[in-house]
This record gives structure tokens, sequence and C-alpha cells, in this order.
């Protein structure tokens, strides 16, 4: 086996799986319970909001990928673009979300997950790609 074929499960799991739950859930929750506001649960905010532009970005970029250039792969610059940019995102939302870990408050997990998540899916997005 490859290295690439024994990421392709774990990636596929954590980004189509466990990802979309966490976000529903997170978003969920924070709608509806009360927000105490202190440093690290605005940090863990930061990374949830961030992950959740990388996501966005994420599909964006799969209709994009289908609607205009299907049968090109990666070869257009705007989509490479929109690659970059979702993983620079997501990886900035890790940083915050991590940085929030520290203190029990309302995204201390979701955060987190949702982050590394959307960093699962766009490695599945530049190792396993589905338009090609």
């Amino acid at each position: 086996m490859t290295a690439g074929q024994v990421l392709f499960v774990p990636t596929a799991i954590l980004g189509y799986g466990i990802t979309p739950v966490m976000f529903i859930w997170g978003w969920a929750q924070w709608v509806r319970r009360p927000k105490f506001r202190t440093v690290l649960s605005i940090l863990s905010e930061v990374g949830f909001v961030l992950s959740t532009a990388s996501a966005a970005m994420a599909v964006s970029s799969l209709v994009y990928a289908y609607a205009s250039h299907f049968g090109e792969g990666y070869t257009d610059d705007s989509l490479l673009n929109m690659v970059r940019y979702g993983v620079l995102i997501a990886m900035v939302g890790s940083i915050f979300a991590v940085s929030g870990l520290w203190r029990k408050h309302l995204l201390r997990w979701h955060a987190p997950i949702c982050a590394v998540g959307t960093l699962a899916l766009w490695m599945q997005f530049l190792y396993f790609p589905i338009v090609d």
C-alpha cells in the first residue's frame, strides 16, 4: 500500500463524515446556548468561523470545478488559488481553534475538530482529485 492509500480512508472519514456533523452541531449549540465571553472562547469562535469559511470555500471550489472546468483537473489558476487560500484559512483556523482548547467553553472541541477536518477535506481534494 502506498502512503496515499493509507491516508485516503482516515481523511475521507474525517473530512466527509465527522466534520459536517461537528459543523452542524457546533453552530446549533452556538446559536441556542448563552455565550460566556473569555479570551479562549473568542479564540475558539474565530477558529470555528475560519474553518466554516474554509469549508464553504471547499464546496464552492467543487461547484466551480464541476461547472466550468470539468475534465481539466487542477490546471486552472483560479481553482488553484481557491485551494491555496482554502488551505491557508483552514490552517489559520486550526491555530486559533487549538489556542482556545485550554478552558471549558461552548466550542472547545468543535472548533479544532472542524478546523482539522477542513484540512483533511482539502487534502482529499489535493491528493485524490474528484475532478479530472
